[in-house]
């Protein structure tokens, strides 16, 4: 009968004891889900996000409607290079939007179209995506000097591109650079690194 009741009450202790390691593996379960959906999120607000490329001005590499990921953090450490596919804010009077631009020049060039082609520091740029000539040069018909936060951008469809050559956008200032295009994400048939 002792023997009965003494294992009845170990029955219950190891009851127990089992009940709060569940509870305990239970709270630490949602603890990890709770940690790596706020990295998730801390990721997606501060390090990336996705935008919509509208146009055709990055074709045939960027197509209207692709997908693009943006690594924001990228540009808060280093500076944006040459060659760069940047997302950036446009400001017009009182409205405020997005582009996809390549850069071309970066603080401290002089940027140059002659005759269709784009000089950099006197130099010919030669490892540009396009390879027809620049029927409007705009605004990059004379020398542009870039100061300091100043970028060159243009569109690798370069004769239908809205870009630095027009007064519409002009030279891109570092405080307006979201972040660098890295990739296609979607549609999925032509997902790409573009880095």
């Amino acid at each position: 009968m002792c023997f009965e009741k003494e294992t009845k009450m170990n029955f219950r202790k190891r009851n127990e004891l089992s009940k709060i390691q569940i509870l305990k593996n239970i709270g630490a379960f949602l603890l990890k889900v709770v940690v790596v959906v706020a990295i998730g999120y801390s990721v997606v607000a501060f390090g990336g996000q996705t935008t919509e490329m509208v146009g055709e001005s990055m074709a045939p590499l960027i197509h209207n409607d692709d997908i693009l990921l943006v690594n924001k953090i990228k540009y808060k450490i280093f500076s944006p290079k040459q060659m760069d596919i940047i997302l950036f804010k446009v400001r017009k009077s009182s409205e405020t939007y997005y582009s996809v631009k390549r850069v071309i020049g970066v603080p401290g060039d002089t940027v140059q179209i002659i005759e269709g082609e784009v000089f950099i520091n006197g130099s010919k740029v030669e490892n540009l995506p396009f390879e027809e000539l620049i029927l409007n040069p705009g605004l990059a018909k004379d020398p542009i000097l870039l100061g300091e936060e100043e970028y060159f951008v243009m569109g690798d469809n370069c004769n239908i591109s809205e870009d630095s050559r027009f007064v519409n956008i002009g030279v891109v200032l570092k405080e307006d650079i979201i972040g660098q295009v890295v990739r296609i994400i979607n549609p999925k048939d032509r997902r790409a690194k573009l880095t």
